[in-house]
């Protein structure tokens, strides 16, 4: 089951690749944000505190039950993550045949630069993704000999926004070897996928 809705999200985000060089030759292209890594990391302190109250907005229990979500959320910098790109997460409530399930599944990851030139093999997927009202929290797979964890909030009741709107707060954490060697904290900002290739 993990393995064909990982295909849907492959299949979508092909999709997307498609849409996308069909607007590039259509108008002006933008320029694509990069990831530096040799910039100097600083922590990004927690604009607010993470824990919210358990009351979720009904609107935004819709809004999650309703719609397939794609997103893309990334900080300014990964403090001792120099590898760590973004996160991506993605929700849909059909299986590969289109079949609605009654219930949204869950994807999540983090894309890192751990292996140069291929992005598939620098992800490192979810074991599992939990969602909870308004709360995500994930665990990946090792990658490399790294787990990451990520525990986070919608603030605005919404998964989605603006391009670089900050939508997400929350925590991710990096360990290697079952121990913590770096832990981030902030906001994170929506960023609308597009073709990594």
């Amino acid at each position: 089951m993990k393995q064909s809705l990982f295909n849907l999200s492959v299949a979508i985000l092909t999709l997307f690749c498609g849409i996308f060089t069909v607007e590039v030759f259509r108008i002006d292209q933008k320029p694509i944000p990069t990831f530096p890594m040799d910039k100097e990391i600083f922590e990004v302190p927690l604009v607010e505190k993470l824990s919210i109250s358990e009351t979720v907005d009904s609107e935004f229990l819709e809004y999650i039950n309703e719609k397939t979500i794609h997103a893309w959320y990334s900080l300014d910098s990964y403090k001792g993550m120099p590898e760590v790109a973004m996160i991506n997460f993605y929700g849909a409530n059909f299986d590969d045949d289109g079949n609605n399930l009654g219930k949204m599944f869950f994807y999540a990851g983090v894309y890192t630069h751990l292996f140069k030139g291929d992005v598939d093999e620098g992800f490192a997927e979810a074991i599992e993704t939990t969602v909870t009202g308004n709360k995500l929290k994930f665990r990946t797979k090792k990658l490399k000999g790294i787990e990451y964890r990520f525990q986070g909030v919608f603030f605005k009741n919404k998964m989605t926004g603006e391009q670089d709107e900050k939508v997400l707060r929350g925590s991710l954490q990096k360990f290697v070897k079952g121990k913590k060697v770096a832990e981030v904290r902030g906001s994170f900002e929506y960023g609308e996928p597009y073709c990594l290739y």
